[in-house]
């Protein structure tokens, strides 16, 4: 009999001059993140490549707009970059026949396709003296891939163009693996729960429906990402273990249901990604202890 373990540690203004035009005019979908036909990218990492080189070749762009030299573009940096490991960005950068507000207020008044404005930022001085001016589009997520996301930072050139920095980025979401859900003919859970660091732990012995819905919360997680520095609350060092009896593989979950809540595991002793939802898990048990 193979078994499963899963432990838990519960721890506009309008510019008149200038038409509007696209850096990819052939495509006019109104959503961008829509395939355009078929493709033979598969993994979640080819899926958002190809959706931000898609938002990044429909950026709106006004007439008489140039790439930028080398030159014009050293020092032109992204606005607000996300601090995750899975980010895929991409970007261009251009010279546009406006001075830095015209430029600005044309953008505002040109927002990408399928996209929605998200606010703007706005920064002076820096290492190189540069003022800019930015402007953010957020696009819609997928089990794929989130946070799809486009930047336009301006930045002054001479009294009549701007250099603009387009970024599209998004980023990938790895999959859960089979290997990762508990069998469907698990018939026990066993193991104990430890309600803070230093507590005795409290065994138990669960069956019929506990364990069916123990599992049906872990099926339901996704995986997460890096997002970076995250502020997580306090870990008090609770966990729970639970082992489920039946099925192959053998996976087992190491869950923090304190602190930041992830959910570490291996299957047959290699790791799979990372999952969220240890608050939840350890909150269903913490129930079915205490109905019984």
């Amino acid at each position: 009999m193979n078994r499963i373990v899963l432990t838990v540690a519960a721890s506009a203004l309008l510019v008149g001059c200038g038409s509007r035009t696209t850096a990819s005019p052939s495509d006019t979908a109104s959503d961008p993140t829509r395939p355009a036909g078929a493709s033979t990218a598969q993994t979640p990492l080819e899926v958002t490549a190809r959706v931000v080189e898609r938002v990044l070749s429909r950026a709106p762009l006004p007439s008489g707009t140039r790439a930028a030299t080398a030159q014009e573009a050293h020092g032109k940096g992204l606005q607000s970059r996300p601090m995750d490991e899975n980010l895929v960005d991409r970007h261009r950068v251009y010279v546009v026949p406006f001075a830095l507000d015209q430029a600005v207020s044309w953008f505002s008044s040109h927002p990408p396709p399928g996209l929605d404005s998200s606010g703007g930022t706005s920064s002076s001085g820096g290492p190189d003296g540069l003022t800019s001016e930015g402007l953010e589009y957020d696009g819609r997520s997928t089990r794929l891939y989130n946070n799809l996301d486009e930047q336009v930072a301006v930045y002054p050139l001479d009294d009549s163009h701007a250099v603009v920095r387009v970024d599209a980025l998004a980023t990938w979401l790895p999959q859960r693996t089979a290997d990762e859900r508990v069998p469907k003919d698990a018939t026990a859970v066993v193991g104990f729960r430890i309600a803070r660091a230093g507590a005795r732990p409290e065994h138990l012995r669960l069956t019929g429906a506990a364990v069916r819905e123990l599992a049906r919360l872990l099926d339901e997680e996704r995986p997460i990402n890096a997002f970076g520095a995250i502020n997580c609350p306090n870990d008090d060092g609770a966990r729970d273990r639970l082992h489920f009896i039946g099925g192959t593989p053998d996976p087992v979950f190491h869950v923090a249901a304190s602190g930041c809540g992830f959910i570490g595991v291996t299957a047959d002793g290699a790791a799979q990604p990372a999952l969220g939802g240890g608050y939840a898990v350890d909150l269903a048990l913490r129930k079915i202890l205490s109905d019984r």
